[in-house]
């Protein structure tokens, strides 16, 4: 009877703890969802981050926008003060800006440009502008770049000659965020969303969020540490390998954007060959760390009982 009793005793206990186990489960299915979700989106946004607006440059016909757009008679206006610049020892012409724009140095510049305008976007500073400070300490950090362009080696003097020649043609004081929308009619709201999704605040908050919610599962899961890795390998892995799937399902399949986005393919190679890397990279962290994870919960257990 008293053997009774204890069996009883224990299985009212085993019970009640499945009890308790059951909303930790739920909850933590939630998390898993949560967090594959938002590594998704991690992973889209590390590939915008990691093109940026480069890519863009990178792949677009300048000259032929140029051309199609009118925009000639000012472009070239351009082009003739550079042809003008003291220190230039070379005659350019706009084929030779539109390759030297496209180089990965200056286009890396270019990105770091937009950031500053995206960021300033975000915390509401609307003035917010390029200075000849500003392309000075650009043009110092591409020296190597103008020195192939103009073909002389820039002094100090050269450099805010340049920036001096810029702000004239362009006016940077005009270049300020509420400016440039004023100037071409832009409404706010239409450009919250993309300027949003370019900002470094959005992927670093996505990112964070992300590893806040493995921690909270960490954390439910925190009285058997393989059991808790083993349910943080496996959202990791599923989004690197739904981001992966996507990756190469879109790259074999673009044809599915019909003839007219045919010609926009060029911009979509990098960006697909990325996620499928970086959700390669993602699966197999995952993976890694539910393996051993398994291995301390499953495997080495069994190895001390024999």
């Amino acid at each position: 009877m008293h053997g009774s009793r204890g069996y009883g005793a224990r299985a009212l206990n085993n019970a009640q703890s499945d009890e308790e186990r059951k909303p930790n489960a739920v909850i933590s299915v939630l998390l898993w969802i949560l967090a594959v979700l938002l590594m998704c989106f991690f992973i889209v946004l590390a590939v915008v981050r990691s093109l940026g607006v480069g890519h863009i440059i990178r792949n677009t016909d300048i000259v032929e926008i140029i051309e199609d757009a009118s925009l000639g008679e000012h472009t070239y206006y351009i082009v003739d003060q550079i042809n003008g610049l003291p220190f230039s020892d070379v005659e350019v012409d706009l084929h030779d800006v539109e390759e030297f724009i496209k180089r990965k140095a200056v286009t890396d510049e270019i990105d770091i440009i937009i950031d500053g305008y995206t960021m300033a976007f975000v915390f509401g500073n609307l003035d917010h502008h390029v200075t000849t400070e500003d392309v000075v300490k650009l043009a110092r950090r591409l020296e190597p770049e103008f020195y192939d362009f103009f073909g002389h080696r820039l002094t100090e003097e050269d450099f805010e000659y340049l920036a001096m020649t810029l702000d004239d043609i362009l006016d940077f004081d005009s270049l300020s965020i509420d400016g440039i929308m004023q100037d071409f009619d832009i409404d706010r709201s239409l450009v919250t969303i993309p300027i949003v999704l370019l900002s470094p605040v959005l992927i670093w908050s996505v990112g964070l969020l992300s590893v806040a919610l493995l921690v909270l599962i960490v954390i439910l899961r925190r009285r058997n540490i393989a059991d808790a890795f083993l349910s943080v390998g496996i959202p990791i892995a599923l989004s690197g390998i739904i981001a992966f799937i996507a990756g190469l399902f879109i790259g074999s399949n673009t044809e599915m954007l019909g003839d007219t986005a045919q010609r926009f393919t060029r911009f979509i190679e990098d960006p697909v060959y990325l996620i499928t890397q970086y959700g390669f990279a993602f699966a197999a962290v995952g993976v890694t760390i539910s393996l051993v994870a398994f291995v301390f919960k499953y495997v080495a257990p069994r190895k001390n009982v024999y």
